[in-house]
């Protein structure tokens, strides 16, 4: 099975903790959100997880053993729209951090703690939102 049958096969579960970091980590982890929670806790030490930093983020997905780097070279783009280059790469999967606020990329749905099933990419509402900063899984 390949990562674009994957993701069309795979939506987030609903759990206990669906706070968008959660959520993104567990699309991300192929698990559920609470699952995810435990290891965002245990990585940062703190009894209950809502707002995720970009680096407890980043370290508990290495920490469950996927590699990612940054999608935008540091500093060439301040603060583009929310535009990956998706087309180049339909089974790149994208964690984003969108003003606050998590979303996962992946081929052209995305997926967060409101779209658990996915929404597609052209009718996404955070299109106009800037990236704060955006990761690339590496296979």
């Amino acid at each position: 099975m390949t990562l674009l049958e994957e993701a069309e096969t795979f939506t987030i579960p609903y759990g206990r903790n669906n706070h968008c970091g959660p959520c993104a980590l567990a699309y991300v982890l192929k698990t559920d959100p609470d699952s995810a929670a435990a290891l965002l806790r245990r990585e940062s030490g703190k009894r209950s997880i809502r707002g995720v930093s970009n680096g407890l983020l980043v370290e508990a997905i290495w920490a469950a053993g996927v590699k990612t780097r940054l999608a935008f070279p540091t500093g060439s783009v301040p603060h583009p729209q929310l535009r990956l280059p998706t087309r180049e790469d339909p089974a790149a999967l994208y964690i984003v951090n969108i003003t606050h606020h998590y979303i996962v990329i992946h081929g052209n749905q995305v997926f967060d703690n409101r779209f658990h099933l996915g929404k597609s990419l052209e009718k996404c509402p955070y299109l106009l939102r800037r990236v704060v900063n955006a990761w690339r899984t590496i296979q």
